[in-house]
């Protein structure tokens, strides 16, 4: 997306990480506006979506200012990369840098978030003034929304958080990409409420409106990459979802009048009424009225810069006659104009049907686009404006004979893939009953057969039993960090690790295969020595004091890897404090001894003579117990990780005999040494009557299966589930 002519459109900026060889946490190394360090922090805390495991990745806030009691709206890019830098441990750092651009520019000069992040991206970490950047409008022929995106605009319509699953191994471009075609099916004035992040931990709570996670966490609703969610049946989500598929207009129309509805609105039940009340304007409005086409024959095609092409457009050439021009367009030549003004006059059905035939008859234009820059986006504007989700009936047989031709274009390709999924499974047709009961047939009978053979080598004499092959010694996982303010943790690792056949070792020995620490101290731990979160567990620091003391104390022990803002922040409310750091070690025997007036520790750490107390939990943040490893092994850990999550991190006076009772509910024992003795054989004939029974009532069940779906097709009209399916 090119801005060259486009507005340009102001900004602030703000710039997160640390100093190369820093010891301190993450913060603010610089800004252009000092009002707007204060809305930086309050930004962080509400929106932040964990330690992200790949990078780059983009975050998308609202933040409102006040000057002299009137409210301004910013629309807010966070861009997380990493940086040159290393701290003082060898640990890479990571850049978050923060744009505030003010909403009333984009009121005149409606803009997507992929065109921001291009035009913002581009600058330098600290943009100098003057604070401007050109971002191209919103191109309304540039989306194509499917089942997935009209799923989460229905959702979002309704107030309700987002999560798409499913995505993990799509790029940060293309989730970047699903975030504005989803907010291109609402109005533009939501975006001064509106929050979506690329990636976002599945344990992380946040209020984000539409994030990515690897599942969905609680109380937000899952949207399914590619497919779509089951949409509630109540009067708001169904209701946006259905005006959405049942409208007059087509989709350019709609998302081109949408955009124009710039006043800023929320997700609130306040503005609901208005969100629906424009969705329905725009959905169920007349649709422009397209210019006579001009008798004359169509012009010869333009020459490179020569923009005549794009005026013989607005006198209303046919679909056909662009596209001839555009095929004649030499590879030497710059196709754009011509490209433009063939897009600009794709306004319905009949043009979209005509522009998918000139894709088959010209090799989708190939030879002019593959010399272009950027033309997997001059590909992707073709297919979205030639094929829409919703019109499967008019090209499905147009979207088989492009892909059955050997020279289509990959990008096309790809598109064309996406658009409709194999779903030979659903009831809708006839046809694909008969399918589906042949298919049944075929299994059943397969099913008989097999056990049929099965029973006839039964019956023969047993084979003398084989003696069980010893296992291979178990592998080696090392783990280069133990939590020791947080064993259960480490022991849950440690116990799944046996169960998967590895055997845990808590010293360094080469390279880590995993990892148990706190965030953000294992921040860049993990990309340094190649490996990926699993885990990810919120935890509180509290304070607690000794039962005798009389007040707020006058010294609290902390660990070594206390945050050093915290306790800035800690001294500043409370003068005359000292704070001592210790080992954790002498932390804990200072406190066993009862010695210590007061500590900061982790919430569930209970001390005998000490009582939590209150005094400070406005200024202990939330920390995260973060359970890195490498590709081997987070198969071997990801169950146990994913019940933590939902059960909880607790403390335990015997937390490897708690870890061991846990496990046990999630892996089946681990394999014991195979034995010399032979196994005893079952008396000859009884498992050869069983297969048999099995086979002949299997046969019968789906022979009497496959007819009733047949015979009785009404039985299994729309959802299984009884919800209606997207």
């Amino acid at each position: 997306m090119n801005g060259d002519g486009a507005p340009r459109i102001g900004f602030e900026w703000a710039l997160e990480g640390k100093e190369h060889g820093s010891y301190d946490e993450y913060g603010l190394l610089q800004w252009s506006n000092e009002r707007l360090a204060g809305v930086f922090d309050e930004l962080r805390a509400r929106y932040a979506a964990g330690t992200p495991s790949e990078l780059p990745q983009v975050t998308i806030a609202p933040a409102a200012t006040k000057d002299n009691d009137e409210v301004s709206h910013n629309v807010v890019l966070a861009i997380h990369t990493w940086s040159d830098h290393r701290d003082f441990a060898g640990r890479k750092v990571a850049y978050t840098r923060w744009f505030y651009v003010p909403y009333h520019q984009l009121q005149g000069h409606p803009v997507s978030y992929r065109a921001l992040y291009a035009a913002l991206g581009a600058l330098p970490p600290a943009p100098e003034p003057p604070l401007t950047v050109a971002v191209p409008a919103l191109d309304p022929r540039d989306v194509m929304p499917g089942a997935d995106a009209l799923a989460a605009a229905a959702l979002l319509a309704s107030g309700q958080q987002v999560c798409l699953v499913g995505a993990d191994g799509v790029p940060m471009a293309e989730r970047l990409r699903f975030v504005d075609t989803v907010m291109a099916l609402l109005p533009y004035g939501l975006r001064t409420r509106f929050s979506a992040a690329t990636w976002t931990s599945s344990t992380t709570k946040h209020r984000i409106k539409l994030s990515f996670a690897r599942y969905a966490p609680e109380g937000i609703q899952a949207v399914q990459w590619g497919q779509g969610a089951d949409i509630p049946l109540d009067k708001h989500s169904a209701t946006y979802h259905r005006i959405l598929r049942k409208r007059d207009v087509d989709y350019p129309d709609l998302i081109g009048w949408l955009a124009g509805q710039t006043e800023p609105l929320s997700f609130n039940d306040a503005d609901r009424s208005r969100v629906f009340e424009l969705l329905r304007q725009s959905a169920f409005q007349s649709p422009p009225a397209r210019p006579d086409p001009v008798p004359a024959p169509a012009p010869a095609p333009a020459a490179s810069g020569d923009h005549g092409v794009v005026e013989v457009a607005h006198r209303g050439p046919t679909v056909a006659a662009l596209a001839a021009a555009l095929a004649e367009v030499a590879p030497t030549e710059d196709a754009r104009p011509t490209l433009t003004a063939l897009l600009e006059v794709v306004w319905n059905q009949s043009d979209r049907s005509a522009l998918a035939d000139a894709l088959y008859r010209y090799r989708c234009f190939r030879h002019v686009i593959d010399q272009q820059e950027d033309r997997d986006h001059l590909y992707e504007r073709l297919v979205s404006a030639a094929f829409q989700p919703d019109e499967e009936w008019m090209w499905a047989s147009k979207r088989g004979a492009l892909l059955a031709a050997e020279d289509t274009p990959d990008p096309v390709r790809r598109r064309l893939k996406a658009l409709a999924r194999p779903r030979w499974w659903r009831f809708g047709t006839w046809d694909r009953r008969y399918r589906l009961a042949c298919t049944i047939g075929v299994l059943v009978f397969a099913v008989a057969f097999a056990g049929a053979g099965a029973l006839q080598l039964l019956r023969g004499d047993d084979p003398p039993a084989q003696q069980a092959l010893p296992l291979p010694p178990p592998r080696k996982a090392v783990l280069v960090r133990d939590a020791a303010e947080q064993p259960y943790v480490t022991e849950v690792v440690k116990e799944a690790l046996r169960r998967a056949g590895y055997q845990p070792d808590d010293q360094v020995q080469g390279a880590p295969s995993v990892l148990v620490g706190y965030d953000p101290d294992i921040r860049g731990e993990l990309a340094v020595n190649g490996l990926t979160p699993v885990g990810d567990f919120p935890t509180q620091d509290i304070l607690i004091v000794r039962d005798d003391q009389e007040g707020f104390p006058g010294q609290i022990l902390v660990s070594e890897g206390f945050g050093q803002d915290v306790e800035d922040q800690i001294l500043k409310h409370h003068k005359g404090l000292l704070i001592i750091r210790k080992p954790y070690e002498e932390l804990k025997n200072q406190l066993i001894d009862g010695k210590a007036e007061a500590a900061i520790v982790p919430g569930d750490v209970e001390a005998d003579g000490y009582t939590p107390s209150e005094a400070l939990d406005d200024l202990l943040p939330e920390r995260r117990i973060v359970v890195g490893a490498g590709s081997a092994l987070r198969s071997a850990l990801e169950p146990a990780m994913d019940r933590l999550n939902k059960e909880g991190v607790r403390s335990s006076d015997d937390p490897q005999a708690d870890a061991k009772a846990f496990v046990d509910l999630i892996y089946s024992h681990a394999p014991a040494l195979a034995s010399s003795a032979k196994p005893v054989s079952e008396p000859a004939g009884n498992s050869g009557d069983v297969i048999l029974i099995t086979s002949v009532v299997a046969a019968v069940a789906g022979l009497a299966g496959a007819l009733l779906l047949v015979r009785r097709p009404s039985r299994f009209k729309g959802s299984l589930t009884g919800r209606h399916r997207v």
